[in-house]
């Protein structure tokens, strides 16, 4: 049961950090990228502490703490992976807010304006 509560857990923090970026970062997805690498960056070493805590005291086999701190820490990283590689992919002129950079793949039209 605790699996996966720590993987909801993790990314309940992701979308917290995602919410954040947006509200207080600027425009486009820059400010998502790098909310998105801190988190993965953070979730990390809190898993690595955690994991090295466990294995010090000794309580669980070694090899089933690595397999289940791979899963805590797998999933929650590759939906925000996942989620920052599509919002780089976006274009930025689509996300701006500013209509006289956004087009709509007419070229005529957008040289008139």
């Amino acid at each position: 049961m605790q699996i996966p509560l720590l993987i909801l857990i993790g990314l309940a923090i992701w979308a917290v950090s995602v919410a954040l970026a947006r509200r207080f970062g600027t425009a486009g997805g820059s400010a998502v990228a790098e909310a998105t690498l801190g988190f993965i960056t953070v979730w990390f070493l809190a898993l690595a502490t955690s994991l090295w805590v466990s294995v010090a005291e000794g309580r669980y086999p070694t090899r089933n703490l690595v397999a289940a701190y791979a899963l805590i820490f797998g999933l929650p990283a590759s939906v925000a992976a996942l989620f920052k590689s599509r919002i780089a992919a976006t274009p930025d002129t689509a996300r701006s807010g500013d209509p006289a950079r956004h087009t709509d793949g007419n070229a005529d039209e957008d040289r008139k304006t």
